[in-house]
């Protein structure tokens, strides 16, 4: 998956990882607040996009939550550095037909785990 800020396909920024059709997680130094002064529909999601020269076939999303980790630590080491996305509306998931699949999470209800862990 391919994540990128704004219209522009040549600001590829960071990757994230699809773990429910609603849910993506990234990188939270991708998705910081003064990160550019970039607002949620800035971030866009591409699932299933197979080269960067085009995003044909992809399915494209829009952020339209971010919850960081509460104890993400910006300056220094990053500790803690993960975010879960939550996208404007559920990506296909059709294995091969659209290349996008859900990671292999550890146990059901995982994702409500995650965001539980991110106190919100």
């Amino acid at each position: 998956m391919q994540m990128v800020y704004g219209q522009n396909q040549a600001t590829l920024q960071c990757g994230a990882t699809v773990i429910d059709p609603l849910y993506v997680i990234t990188a939270a130094h991708c998705v910081e607040p003064t990160f550019e002064g970039l607002t949620l529909s800035q971030v866009h999601l591409y699932g299933g996009l197979h080269t960067l020269s085009s995003t044909s076939g992809s399915q494209l999303r829009y952020a339209s939550t971010i919850y960081r980790h509460p104890d993400y630590n910006a300056a220094g080491q990053k500790e803690n550095d993960f975010a879960v996305i939550r996208v404007h509306s559920p990506f296909t998931l059709e294995g091969a037909a659209t290349g996008i699949n859900v990671a292999c999470m550890p146990e059901p209800g995982s994702v409500t785990t995650i965001i539980t862990t991110l106190k919100y």
